[in-house]
């Protein structure tokens, strides 16, 4: 099997063209299900939390969609297809945007992300959102800002100039996220390009914006009242306010023909118009509305929001109302409001769950009155009718966030599972082309999943993060069922993987599993698996990462040998097998160790910077292949990096940027067309046979890109499969989609069932079960469906030293196999759909009599399952109880590569091998697979306890760079002098390992606890035994949330003690003092302003569990920035004499 990758190189090398003479572009890997691609959708999983939908006056063909973290999309036909479109933009997220009414080139939007940065603010485009640019930079947040805040003036268009000039930016009030908000009103009379403060508006708060567009008077809806500005902002009156007890939750301004009405709702319900909006005193009338469900507690729920009025017929009204924790239901009316209606969500041909969202974000077309545009389920949704029902309609949007590293199987690198953040994970067989939903958690809402991996098409693993911690989770069906082992902590580095010598040893995290995934254990002397030597000489040894320390594995992970030290904070490593190099992607450093020169040398100075001047390496990997084509990535989190992803093709010496972007010089990007595609990339892996580099982001979605010299000339194509065989080649294709019967009486056994577990795979309306609505909704797309005629695809071959593609046949099948082929001679297909003209991606096949590849066992207790490498014909199992017996055939003509033998004797050995028969005969029989039913292992003798000696007096600043006998992972890093995380770093790790403390011993360290949420962390950590076993003080929300000390032992949190006292910990770094006396007596103090604080005095551990006796001392963050700095450490029992 060692050599399979090896002989795939050479035949796929062979297929690639020398020198490509098309550019280099970026391509789309969306998590697309089969029946996406069978009905000509590009699929797109989610789009992080939707921000702002707006459309052009026009047509509303062009249409911009607004996301939290995730950039800007944008699309060109009305929102039938959607792409990235953040170039030029340094923002992470777009909160607010507004496209001019009479020149659709150009928009402006509003800049922002959870963290602050100083170009958030106001962007600018004049092309379309081709690009973008900064004309109103602001150090601010703006997270999750939802409201109505950018409006043109229409009745300041120019003729002479050609578009509109004049425009209002309502900035928000009260940012959650810390630091100045400084609200005002911001106007620009140059079409955006210069903005001047009109007005500061406190007193409005997060208001909702518009304007006149007959008058140019501004309108504030604001919770306290409506407020009108016929002076361009100057000074403002109040024309209606709210009964006491209520706020104005949403306002809308509509011109029907000569009449501009004005519109806004109440949270406790009530609607209010006004049909004199313009010269004199604004008047409203109350419209007696009925259907509205009652509004509930106002005081923590939105209740009614958001009224929004179609242009093209004010009687069409939709609105939203949230009674209940993250939920927002659709409400619509058809004559102007007297009577409503509750819409449902039908997200069929999404993958992930739907969830609700209550943002008030609802858009009418500008020409079509039935077409309305809302958020939900963390991607874009259309109403087609009024408002009843919204569709999925996220095509091309694929912004998943993915769960740190991920890695192609090891012998079959089209088997890929990756995890996500929110969204769980999905799982492909084919390289990425199509997807399968795959929840390890079992949570209705999707899942917190990281560092997964496909050990075959049935064993999946990867951790799930539960609480303060990860546990691991294996599937044995494919991802359709998970099991949760609680006992499994996962801290290690967060990537798993496999053993390309033994395929039931496979690696999670710190773990490692030698019985298929049944039983894990801890490692000796490796904290992670990264990737292995693939040199197809070589041993394929194992290549990991202690906390310190590159480490190598050749017996399977038992035993770990250190290559060399390393003292900064390791993300991955890879490994170029021709020139002995290591390298080790460090944060804001690319290191390389060279193995002939036993050199460690740090290379980032030849790598360029972004925008700001920094470096970020999350990931690195290397082409098997061509091991001097290196690729590295690093997100920048609190802003939009222009140089994500970078490439070396000569072993890191120089460097090409492949983000694009609008830079200049070295940091200029090599791809200058297409799409905008790898931002913010924090993962990379390079498949071994295509050689494509697989790119995994933080909120852009996944991508990939091809090697050197080799683009395509057919970006954006539909996908088409092939596969060879003996004297025959088979293609497949994705066409004639429906919503068929079958998928109907699917639905309808899932109604049924009053046990089912996969819910999520039929709830359509995001209601958490499975109902009439949902069968209802499937039927209508039955029916709908039934109509469309069928597909007919025409079949075209190149072969060898033909120029031109002939016709082979035509079909209306959506698969052919070509038997009229010689094999050992390549041939170059495409398919072309005659209805819509669009032809395939283009695919070389080179027939001939190849064993099948990538042969795998999964054991159970009864039965095998056997997993092989598609080819052209049917397939035969071969089976025998000795490697060198008698082989007798089990299977005839399977036409799937799988097969599952139940016929075993338990705890008896099996030998199989696989053979392919085309059309010119039974093939090569595949390598041998040895295997039997699954035993269980005799468990391990526990290890022995570890001890901690009495450590040494210890001071450190952090003044020099990453000091000596540290352990730093994660996201931690020294900067600046000081010990620092940075902003959506989970569980950044930093320990001091010189020397360990015990019996009686006190410290100082300095904190800055910067978060300012509930979910941001800054931990000291002491008598620290492992990543499973230690005190903590943890400060919370920047101390607002108090202090609490604790011991972790395992994946239990025990809680020893509380402090609710005066918050000591804001605004600066505070000093703590922690004392351990024997026996479990701890006593922590804070001093701040020379002001000491005791938080617990002589505390005694008396709660479950295991005292820790002593230990390590290091610091830990969750999701937040917080920094550490002078640390002293007195040993004050045992002191050990001074080394000299």
């Amino acid at each position: 099997m060692r050599n399979k990758i090896a002989i795939l190189f050479l035949a796929f090398a062979l297929l690639l063209s020398p020198v490509s003479a098309y550019a280099l572009e970026w391509e789309q890997l969306p998590w697309a299900t089969k029946d996406n691609l069978d009905k000509e959708q590009l699929g797109g999983e989610v789009s992080q939390w939707i921000q702002t939908i707006v459309m052009d006056s026009e047509d509303g063909q062009f249409m911009l969609a607004g996301t939290d973290v995730g950039g800007i999309l944008r699309s060109y036909d009305g929102g039938e297809t959607w792409a990235q479109a953040s170039l030029g933009l340094e923002s992470r997220g777009v909160t607010g945007a507004a496209i001019d009414p009479f020149n659709s080139n150009r928009a402006i939007i509003v800049g922002a992300n959870d963290p602050f940065y100083p170009k958030n603010g106001l962007y600018l485009t004049t092309d379309k959102a081709q690009t973008w640019q900064s004309v109103l930079p602001i150090n601010m947040s703006g997270y999750r800002d939802v409201r109505s805040q950018l409006a043109y003036d229409e009745s300041s268009f120019s003729e002479s100039l050609g578009y509109t000039t004049t425009a209002y930016w309502l900035r928000r009030a009260g940012d959650d996220r810390g630091g100045s908000t400084d609200p005002g009103l911001y106007k620009t009379t140059d079409g955006g390009v210069t903005w001047t403060l009109v007005r500061e508006t406190d007193e409005y708060g997060n208001a909702y914006l518009k304007v006149h567009p007959v008058t140019g008077d501004v309108f504030i809806g604001a919770r306290q009242g409506v407020f009108k500005s016929s002076d361009g902002g100057m000074t403002f009156e109040e024309v209606a306010s709210p009964p006491e007890g209520m706020e104005i939750s949403g306002i809308d301004l509509v011109k029907e023909d000569e009449v501009v009405r004005l519109y806004y709702n109440l949270n406790g319900g009530g609607i209010f118009v006004s049909d004199n909006s313009g010269e004199g005193d604004v008047t409203f009338e109350k419209v007696a509305s009925t259907g509205l469900p009652p509004t509930g507690d106002i005081t923590e729920f939105k209740g009614h929001m958001g009224i929004k009025v179609s242009p093209v017929n004010p009687d069409r009204m939709a609105m939203m109302v949230a009674n209940a924790p993250w939920t927002g239901d659709k409400y619509y009316s058809n004559d102007g409001g007297i009577t409503w209606h509750k819409g449902i969500h039908d997200r069929l041909g999404g993958m992930a769950p739907y969830n609700g969202r209550d943002d008030n974000l609802i858009t009418f077309h500008p020409k079509d009155e039935n077409i309305i545009w809302a958020s939900g389920g963390d991607w874009l949704n259309v109403s087609t009718d009024g408002g009843a029902t919204y569709r999925w309609a996220n095509d091309g949007n694929n912004g998943v966030m993915t769960g740190d590293l991920f890695n192609f199987n090891v012998t079959n690198p089209d088997l890929l599972y990756v995890g996500s953040q929110d969204y769980a994970g999905a799982l492909t067989e084919n390289g990425g082309v199509t997807w399968k939903y795959a929840n390890a958690q079992g949570y209705e809402w999707g899942g917190l999943v990281y560092g997964a991996y496909a050990a075959s098409p049935q064993v999946l693993f990867g951790g799930g993060k539960e609480g303060a911690g990860k546990t691991l989770h294996v599937s044995r069906d494919g991802g359709d069922t998970f099991t949760e082992f609680p006992e499994v902590v996962l801290n290690g580095f967060p990537v798993s993987y496999g053993d390309p010598r033994n395929e039931l040893v496979m690696f999670s995290y710190e773990y490692f599993s030698t019985d298929g995934g049944y039983t894990w254990y801890k490692m000796d002397g490796a904290q992670g698996v990264f990737t292995h030597n693939y040199d197809p000489d070589g041993d394929q040894e194992l290549i990991g990462a202690s906390t310190s320390a590159i480490v190598i594995s050749k017996d399977h992970g038992e035993t770990w040998e250190k290559i060399t030290s390393f003292s900064g904070s390791i993300q991955d490593i890879a490994y170029d097998w021709q020139n002995k190099l290591y390298y080790i992607a460090a944060r804001d450093e690319l290191w390389v160790y060279d193995v002939n020169e036993s050199e460690l040398r740090n290379i980032s100075e030849t790598i360029p910077a972004d925008q700001n001047g920094n470096k970020r390496f999350s990931s690195v990997a290397v082409d098997p292949v061509e091991p001097q084509i290196v690729y590295a990535v690093g997100p920048a989190n609190v802003y939009n990096s222009t140089t994500a992803v970078k490439r070396s093709v000569d072993a890191g010496a120089s460097w090409q940027v492949l983000t694009r972007n609008l830079e200049d010089g070295e940091a200029q990007s090599i791809i200058t067309s297409g799409l905008d595609g790898g931002r913010e990339a924090t993962a990379v892996r390079v498949h071994p046979v295509t050689r494509y580099a697989y790119v995994g982001t933080g909120c852009f979605g996944m991508w990939k890109i091809a090697p050197p010299d080799h683009a395509e000339d057919d970006y954006g194509k539909p996908a088409l499969l092939g596969y060879a065989g003996n004297g025959e080649t088979t293609l497949r294709w994705f066409g004639n989609g429906r919503t068929d019967l079958l998928k109907l009486a699917q639905f309808a056994q899932a109604y049924a069932d009053p046990g089912i577990t996969s819910v999520d795979l039929y709830d359509l309306d995001g209601d958490r079960s499975v109902n009439s609505v949902d069968l209802s909704l499937v039927t209508d797309h039955v029916f709908k469906d039934s109509a469309n005629m069928s597909d007919v695809f025409e079949i075209y071959r190149q072969g060898e030293g033909e120029s031109d593609f002939k016709l082979l046949t035509s079909t209306s099948n959506t698969t052919y196999t070509d038997t009229d082929v010689e094999n050992n001679h390549s041939y170059r297909y495409k398919v072309v759909n005659t209805r819509t003209g669009k032809d395939s991606k283009r695919i070389t096949l080179l027939p001939g009599d190849v064993e099948p590849a990538f042969m795998s066992a999964t054991k159970s207790a009864s039965y095998v399952e056997l997993n092989w490498q598609e080819q052209s014909g049917v397939y035969h199992i071969y089976r025998s109880e000795a490697a060198d017996g008698e082989y007798v055939r089990i299977a005839d003509s399977l036409t799937k590569p799988y097969y599952r033998d139940s016929d075993m004797a338990p705890g008896t050995a099996y030998y199989y091998y696989v053979t392919s028969e085309g059309a010119s005969g039974e093939g090569k029989p595949s390598a041998i697979k040895q295997t039997l039913t699954y035993i269980p292992d005799p468990p391990r003798p526990p290890k022995p306890p570890v001890t901690f000696p009495q450590g040494h007096p210890y001071t450190q600043t952090f003044d020099n760079g990453v000091p000596e006998k540290w352990a730093i992972f994660n996201q931690m890093k020294v900067e600046d002098g000081k010990l620092a995380a940075s902003w959506g770093a989970w569980g950044g790790t930093a320990i001091y390992e010189g020397d360990s403390y015990t019996g009686d011993y006190e410290f100082l360290i300095d904190i800055y606890a910067i978060g300012n949420d509930s979910s941001h962390h800054a931990q000291i950590l002491f008598n620290y035994a492992d990543m499973d076993n230690y005190y903590f003080l943890d400060v919370s929300k920047g101390g607002t949330d108090g202090a609490r000390l604790l011991r972790k032992e395992g994946n239990d949190i025990h809680l020893l003690g509380e402090y609710s006292g005066p918050n000591v910990f804001g605004d600066g770094f505070v000093q703590v003092y922690i004392k351990y006396e024997k026996g479990g007596f701890i006593t922590v103090k804070a001093t701040k302003n020379e002001t000491e604080t005791t938080l617990f005095d002589r505390l005694e551990d008396t709660a479950d569990g295991e005292r820790l006796a002593g230990g390590y001392i290091g610091v830990r963050t969750e999701w937040s920035a917080d920094q550490f700095d002078n640390l002293v450490i007195t040993p004050l029992t045992n002191v050990p004499v001074p080394v000299e």
